[in-house]
């Protein structure tokens, strides 16, 4: 068992003990014996500063989508919908979005967050095109604007391990950008796609 999992058990069993107590009890005594260790993990598992980027980004959406096949090709447009909600106490923003692709319906839904204890920001990503889930990690630039974010995955056409980036600016109280970068022929990362997204 890993130390990470162990502490978790701990925390778990330690919690439920002290509910169940009697007032006075033993477990109760003991309790400040692990305040301290308790206390870090909590104000770790509570939303920190980090988490008021997802503020920005919080609410019902109109997008407008760019899409590229490759370097220099022309574009394909569509429209569509998104909203975008706070879950679990404020630690994650749920987004579900609605739309189409290459004429067809599509959905998606994505989760981001702000990982306290590995000190970056997280994003998971599935859809309707799709079995699999994508993952990304990454940080926010100085200003407080710009989220980059890196994935590793396996690409569904080539099935060979590739990576993307994507960038999330802030433009405005109504206004945000998202851009997709994928490698090309030539093995240089192209923006792919541009979603950009209205408040409604």
């Amino acid at each position: 068992m890993n130390e990470s999992l162990r502490r978790l058990i701990l925390v778990l069993v330690f919690c439920l003990a002290a509910s169940l107590a009697p007032a006075g009890s033993e477990s109760q005594e003991a309790a400040p014996e692990m305040t301290a260790e308790m206390q870090a993990m909590f104000a770790l598992a509570a939303p920190g500063p980090e988490h008021d980027y997802f503020k920005h980004l919080e609410g019902e959406w109109n997008t407008e989508s760019s899409f590229w096949m490759a370097p220099g090709a022309p574009p394909t447009t569509t429209l569509g919908k998104a909203t975008a909600t706070f879950i679990l106490g404020g630690r994650f923003l749920q987004s579900e979005f609605t739309g189409d692709f290459m004429g067809m319906p599509f959905q998606g839904l994505g989760i981001d967050g702000y990982d306290r204890i590995q000190e970056k920001f997280v994003s998971v990503w599935m859809d309707s095109m799709g079995t699999m889930i994508m993952t990304m990690e990454g940080s926010l630039d100085k200003g407080g604007k710009v989220l980059k974010m890196v994935s590793e995955y396996i690409d569904p056409m080539t099935r060979k391990p590739t990576k993307a980036k994507t960038t999330t600016t802030i433009v405005s109280k109504k206004k945000h950008k998202f851009e997709y970068f994928t490698p090309g022929p030539d093995g240089k990362f192209f923006r792919a796609m541009e979603m950009i997204y209205t408040r409604r």
